[in-house]
């Protein structure tokens, strides 16, 4: 069981290391990219994929962030994996955004799992909503994305973004498989920070 947000990461990283990183087989949850029943998706969506961990861990490590101090936000957070891995390593609290109703059944199902098992360490929630209309929370914040929608969806996220670092809140973007990363770089507030195979990370100044 995992109690002391100090072994969080190395604990739940060595878990996923010896498992070739196979979340599911891990966490004894059921994250993959089965569709249950297909929803016609929301404009500007995208297909749900899950994420590669790895991936994740990686730009974690190259962003060194006090993960007790910060909540991360999954922007379209399909069945739960990157909130509850952020739940699991250490972040302070970890939301997941998803607008598909039969996602967010998996992913709720996903987090009461997980809390049988002891295995998150912080605070994990699920919202059903579009990611337009969720406030960024106020405090220091991680926005993940794995391409969850197109470009313009991503412009107003991350305007709303830029309004909480104008009240002086830290803020990140996480974006893995950055397809609309242009859109990110066109914005004065954003500046790079960390790359990787497969993602890209910005600060809001």
């Amino acid at each position: 069981m995992i109690l002391d947000t100090r072994d969080a990461w190395r604990e739940t990283a060595g878990r996923l290391d010896r498992s070739g990183g196979d979340f599911d087989s891990v966490f004894g949850t059921d994250t993959g990219a089965d569709e249950l029943h297909v929803e016609r998706l929301p404009p500007d969506g995208t297909r749900y994929q899950p994420t590669r961990v790895g991936a994740v861990l990686e730009a974690l490590r190259v962003l060194e962030l006090d993960l007790p101090r910060w909540t991360l936000l999954d922007l379209g957070s399909g069945k739960g994996r990157i909130p509850l891995l952020g739940a699991a390593i250490g972040f302070r609290r970890s939301i997941g955004v998803e607008v598909r109703h039969d996602l967010h059944e998996v992913a709720l199902h996903n987090l009461a799992s997980c809390r049988r098992r002891g295995l998150l360490s912080g605070q994990c929630s699920f919202i059903r909503a579009n990611v337009a209309d969720v406030a960024i929370p106020t405090d220091a914040t991680l926005l993940f994305a794995f391409n969850p929608f197109g470009a313009r969806t991503l412009a107003g996220v991350l305007g709303g973004l830029c309004d909480a670092r104008d009240a002086g809140h830290e803020s990140r973007l996480l974006y893995v498989n950055p397809i609309h990363a242009s859109t990110v770089d066109a914005m004065p507030a954003a500046a790079r920070i960390g790359e990787g195979e497969g993602w890209l990370a910005w600060r809001f100044r």
